[in-house]
């Protein structure tokens, strides 16, 4: 009984530590992937936190790069506005100078000699700096009224000389030095039109084609900044989608830590019961000892009986000799009785025997 009972516990034992090898085993394959995961998230997470600053400094790039197309609209309209005046100008000059030229190119070889109606050369009007040449419907009127005071001087003169000296002038190339002058004045006027709706048909193309280009331009900076305007809003999706992530992955991190912490304490509580089996282990081992120990006592005890029994089977078998016959049935009863005493001593030393080699085994 005792033998049935020291192996039960040596079986238990040996079960317990199985068991428990097999807990440690599978608390650290779970926490080494527990431990794989955290860094894997962690490893994710700091993707996301790049890709985040990345996102962020495009962001700022292109909003820097809307501000310069809208700085470079805003001066592509200013010089719009500056070349629309200038514009003005510069016709309004043209006009100005192709009427004043006009003006002195048919005064001076017409009108320079020959006086008005108050004395007054008709090309001083030209030099005359109070004289309003800048405008040309007044010049062209100007022009007209001294036309027609031509005449009516023209006649006048051409009178009083028939009269005063009809040898040196004649009526007819009086009038027809007039016609002719006349004639001169208005197809000069008529080229001087042309060349002047000419010059605003230049003008008006050139302002045109300008038009065109800065409008064209403003044309191309606004698609440029529609489209840096989608990419800015697919850029900032992205971020909120990276941000969503980054959030997911935060909460998964610490699902994860709340699933190490467990797995830390079920690894302490298995420790803890490890350390338990040991010190169970432990006190089965002393008790196996002191087990052994009580079996080696009881043995030696045994083959000393043994031998002792044998010294007193000899002793008899000596007396029964010397004593002869008289004592010989009762020498065999005793014999007997001895020799079956002496196969159940083998028979148990045998016994503690196996069961000692048992337990050192």
């Amino acid at each position: 009984m005792g033998q049935l009972g020291i192996t039960a516990k040596d079986l238990g034992a040996a079960d317990l530590s199985e068991q428990n090898q097999v807990l440690i085993q599978t608390l650290e394959e779970l926490e080494t992937g527990s431990e794989q995961r955290v860094n894997s998230l962690e490893r994710e997470l700091e993707e996301y936190a790049c890709r985040l600053k990345e996102n962020d400094q495009e962001k700022r790039t292109l909003r820097s790069t809307q501000e310069s197309l809208e700085q470079d609209i805003y001066d592509l309209r200013t010089r719009l506005d500056l070349t629309k005046e200038e514009l003005l100008c510069v016709k309004t000059s043209a006009v100005s100078v192709v009427v004043l030229m006009l003006f002195h190119q048919i005064s001076a070889p017409i009108l320079g000699s020959v006086p008005d109606a108050n004395g007054t050369p008709f090309g001083n009007h030209g030099n005359n700096p109070q004289h309003p040449v800048w405008h040309s419907e007044e010049t062209i009127s100007q022009l007209r009224r001294e036309l027609l005071e031509f005449g009516s001087a023209t006649c006048s003169g051409a009178l009083v000389l028939s009269v005063s000296d009809a040898q040196a002038f004649s009526f007819q190339e009086l009038q027809g030095t007039s016609f002719r002058g006349t004639e001169l004045l208005k197809s000069e006027l008529a080229r001087r039109d042309a060349a002047i709706q000419n010059l605003q048909k230049d003008v008006l193309l050139s302002h045109q084609a300008l038009s065109a280009e800065v409008i064209s331009i403003a044309e191309c900076k606004e698609q440029r900044i529609s489209r840096l305007q989608t990419e800015l809003q697919e850029s900032q999706a992205e971020l909120q989608h990276g941000q969503g992530r980054i959030q997911q992955l935060n909460r998964d991190l610490q699902t994860t830590g709340q699933q190490c912490e467990e797995l830390r304490t079920q690894l302490t509580e298995v420790k803890e019961q490890l350390a338990r089996g040991e010190e169970e282990n432990e006190a089965l081992r002393n008790c196996k000892l002191e087990l052994t120990a009580e079996v080696d006592m009881e043995d030696k005890q045994r083959a000393g009986q043994v031998e002792r029994l044998s010294a007193t089977v000899c002793s008899m078998n000596q007396e029964v000799g010397e004593r002869g016959g008289v004592l010989t049935g009762q020498a065999d009863q005793q014999c007997q009785e001895l020799e079956s005493q002496l196969s159940e001593t083998r028979v148990q030393l045998r016994q503690c025997q196996d069961t000692v080699r048992a337990l050192r085994d």
